[in-house]
């Protein structure tokens, strides 16, 4: 029972930062160009909105189960992030136009 508990307060301490974000309110911060953008100086499970080119020629579509939207993992053109792009599922066709300004988590 000990052990379990143990067990327990570790998965608590990993989901921290998740907890933190899901209990946050406001708007997104504004990081600007994405081609630009440093990862560490926006950290870690913070909701952004950016803007910039997203690659679609290489964007990677998936899946999860249990929801019936469909994602795409595109690049920024010219730099390192990728910005995960849900899909809905009327919206789910070959050719899909991203979002001028781009928003998420980091």
């Amino acid at each position: 029972m000990g052990a379990s508990a143990l067990v327990a307060i570790f998965l608590l301490l990993g989901l921290r930062g998740d907890a933190a974000y899901a209990l946050s309110t406001g708007a997104p911060e504004d990081v600007g160009e994405l081609r630009e953008l440093v990862p560490e100086r926006v950290g870690a499970n913070v909701w952004v909105r950016g803007s910039g080119t997203l690659s679609m020629s290489d964007a990677v579509r998936y899946r999860r189960p249990l929801d019936p939207n469909g994602y795409r993992l595109a690049r920024v053109e010219g730099a390192r992030p990728g910005v995960e792009l849900r899909v809905p599922r009327a919206g789910a066709g070959h050719r899909l136009i991203p979002p001028a300004p781009c928003g998420g988590v980091f």
